[in-house]
């Protein structure tokens, strides 16, 4: 079984992200980020003909590729508004898309051992999926008030806007608040 019953796979995969931040000027930020994750995988199944489970054998490739996209736009407040306030504050956007695609071809009742090929069966089945798994847009915020460095008030929440729920109400909201003292 070991020697004849193969299984290979061939993984290439890229990743990367890149930001870049401007101050326009003492208090207010702007920050673009993004990255891409992506990979393609070959993978090829043989088991010989004779065994227990598969007794005529099977042949399978399948070609899969999978890709990740996700972007963020962000602004950022850092300011005194007196001598006893400072606010932070950050509006931000993120769109985020995931894809995946597959291709199998599984051959059964190998006709010729050895060749290791589909064409080598008497029946293939074809299967194609493709399904882009999921559109995200989301935008964000997140707002700290402070009174002397003791007292801080801090407010949060995102809203997205999926592809995977139904139209009209693709939409939620989470918010957050918080006080604390030191």
């Amino acid at each position: 079984i070991a020697k004849y019953n193969l299984y290979n796979s061939n993984v290439n995969r890229v990743y990367g992200n890149l930001t870049a931040t401007y101050d326009i000027n003492s208090w207010l930020s702007l920050m673009m980020k993004g990255g891409v994750n992506t990979y393609s995988e070959a993978r090829r199944n043989v088991i010989r003909k004779g065994g227990t489970a598969l007794p005529n054998g099977l042949v399978q490739t399948e070609d899969l590729t999978n890709k990740e996209q996700d972007f963020n736009f962000i602004a950022t407040i850092n300011k005194d508004l007196s001598e006893a306030f400072h606010l932070k504050a950050l509006v931000g956007i993120n769109s985020n898309e995931r894809k995946y695609s597959a291709r199998r071809i599984t051959g059964s009742n190998i006709i010729s051992a050895g060749l290791n090929l589909t064409d080598a069966t008497s029946t293939q089945i074809v299967d194609y999926d493709y399904s882009r798994l999921r559109r995200l847009i989301g935008v964000y915020g997140d707002i700290s008030l402070s009174f002397r460095d003791y007292l801080f008030l801090n407010i949060v929440g995102r809203n997205d806007f999926s592809s995977t729920l139904p139209k009209g109400n693709n939409s939620y909201f989470y918010p957050g608040a918080s006080v604390s003292f030191l």
